[in-house]
């Protein structure tokens, strides 16, 4: 049987705003978590996201105009962007983010992205790795991730395989050439 490892932790004190604790409890009762559960939730997704997103560019966006845009675009134009814009940017903020280009900081910096884009997805590694994303922005919204990360894998010998595209979903593995 094998054990889940357990981090270690810490007692920290914080001195918060009366606001903020009356908020911090509401939205802990809310998601059915303890604030303590909710704290660690916020810091981490500073630590690991917010705190470069500024840095690396990144600017809110509601999803449906981003699918409006991609709607009006060909999928060549997608693919241009993808490539030449896109994957530079996001080769920018892996190295940024992890202070190295490799293929375990790119899995890291797309799953960050992933889940601060409130996007749904199953991630699992075992000899490859396999991403199953529920992402509702249409076809072309995959064309464009697709692309984008496939662009930055060749880089590392790396490429997508065995994908399988709905309008709203795509699931794909990884692997070394």
């Amino acid at each position: 049987m094998s054990e889940i490892k357990k981090e270690q932790s810490t007692i920290y004190s914080l001195r918060l705003k009366n606001s903020i604790k009356t908020k911090l409890e509401l939205e802990s009762e809310l998601h059915n978590v303890n604030t303590n559960t909710l704290v660690n939730q916020i810091l981490t997704k500073y630590l690991e996201w917010d705190r470069y997103s500024k840095d690396i560019g990144s600017v809110y966006i509601t999803k449906r105009f981003l699918r409006g845009v991609l709607g009006e675009l060909s999928e060549q134009k997608i693919i241009t962007i993808a490539s030449t814009i896109s994957a530079p940017s996001l080769k920018d903020a892996v190295v940024f983010m992890h202070e190295g280009f490799n293929y375990t900081n790119i899995i890291k910096t797309v799953k960050a992205w992933l889940e601060n884009s409130d996007y749904q997805f199953r991630h699992t590694s075992d000899l490859t790795d396999k991403f199953i994303i529920h992402h509702g922005m249409g076809k072309k919204w995959t064309i464009y991730f697709t692309t984008m990360l496939s662009t930055l894998l060749k880089e590392l010998n790396y490429g997508l395989k065995d994908m399988v595209v709905t309008d709203d979903s795509i699931c794909f593995t990884i692997t070394k050439f």
